[in-house]
């Protein structure tokens, strides 16, 4: 084996390793390169307009971190209605009667009875019938 064929071995396995590492941030590093690219032609027409790069770039960052907070906002808002909207059904269904009490009583007599399917409780057949 050569010099050049053991870099490019050390090389491949620098990359894998790199990629290793940085599984874990993935969404994050996709989604930052992702706005970059998507935010540059903003900055550089407002760097050019303004004449000030540096207040430009500072700009851009507080209208996209302004964007993701009212995207996370709009997401926990939408949550918290429906998390409310499951709470007042479970809350319905737990009234005597309702569908979660009847599944609750089941299990409930399911488990009384060491989680086994007594002789009594289930069918039997007999001539072809279910008695």
């Amino acid at each position: 084996m050569n010099g050049e064929r053991a870099l490019a071995w050390l090389a491949g396995g620098a990359v894998l390793a790199i990629i290793w590492l940085a599984w874990p941030f993935a969404t994050g590093l996709l989604l930052g390169a992702f706005m970059g690219f998507t935010c540059q032609p903003l900055y550089l027409r407002l760097a050019a307009w303004s004449g000030r790069p540096f207040l430009a770039s500072v700009t851009v960052v507080l209208i996209a971190g302004l964007t993701i907070l009212g995207c996370l906002a709009g997401f926990a808002s939408l949550f918290v209605d429906q998390a409310g909207a499951l709470a007042v059904a479970v809350r319905e269904e737990l009234k005597p009667g309702g569908m979660l009490t009847v599944w609750l009583g089941m299990v409930t007599g399911w488990l009384e009875n060491g989680g086994a399917i007594l002789p009594s409780t289930r069918p039997v057949r007999m001539n072809g019938r279910v008695r």
